[in-house]
Order: C-alpha cells, then structure tokens, then sequence
C-alpha cells in the first residue's frame, strides 16, 4: 500500500476553515437576530474600514431588513 495509513491522514488536516479575524456579527435592525458571515479578503490593507450594511431576511419578523456589522 503506497503512503501507508499516514497518507488519507494528513489530508485530514488540510481543510480550508473560515479564519475568526474575517468573520463579522451582522445584527437586525429590527429584531436583534444575528446572523455570522465572512469578510473577502481585500488587498487594500490601509484603507477606512467601514461597518457592513446588507438587507437580508429576518426569520423572526419574516421579511427582509438591514442588517448592519455588530461587536463581536
């Protein structure tokens, strides 16, 4: 058996995961349901980083409402 039994376990580590620093809380606005997303990673490392704003949908209120960026 080529590789052995340490060859499908070192695949195992190799997994691509979501990193905390990208992740942001998103917060209703009406609600206070928080929903957890991603960041992309941008190449501009010097410019003002503002605070997220999207329009998603609320399952508490069952509609779409802004969500803005929350302290984690």
């Amino acid at each position: 058996m080529p590789g052995g039994l340490l060859a499908g376990a070192v695949s195992l580590w190799y997994r691509p995961c979501m990193s905390q620093d990208r992740l942001i809380k998103l917060k209703s606005t009406k609600s206070g349901h928080v929903i957890w997303t991603s960041k992309k990673k941008g190449k501009n490392k010097k410019g003002v980083e503002r605070k997220v704003e999207l329009s998603k949908f609320d399952p508490t209120l069952r509609k779409r409402v802004i969500f803005k960026e929350a302290r984690k």
